[in-house]
């Protein structure tokens, strides 16, 4: 399935449970209580930790899900990139 590139295409977004705002997010790595690496964002209000659960095959579906989440990212950038208003030429 091709990934839509215009916000016309997109689906509605379902209701969701957290709001992280992006002006503000702060994405890092840390370690959790068991010594395994997880990603951390916080927007000052909201924190959200994705881990990866336990090694094996859940670790190749954690690489998986990673590497989908980081295309996905990348076109939400392009999307917002375009909603940039141009700036004026001198």
């Amino acid at each position: 399935m091709t990934a839509p590139t215009t916000i016309s295409a997109l689906p509605p977004a379902p209701q969701a449970d957290y709001d992280l705002d992006l002006r503000s997010l702060e994405p890092y790595l840390a370690i959790d209580e068991d010594g395994d690496p997880v990603l951390v964002l916080r927007d000052g209000d909201t924190v959200v930790v994705l881990e990866f659960g336990l090694g094996g095959h859940a670790l190749l579906a954690a690489i998986n899900a990673t590497a989908k989440l980081s295309a996905a990212v990348d076109r939400y950038a392009g999307l917002l990139h375009d909603l940039r208003e141009p700036t004026a030429q001198a």
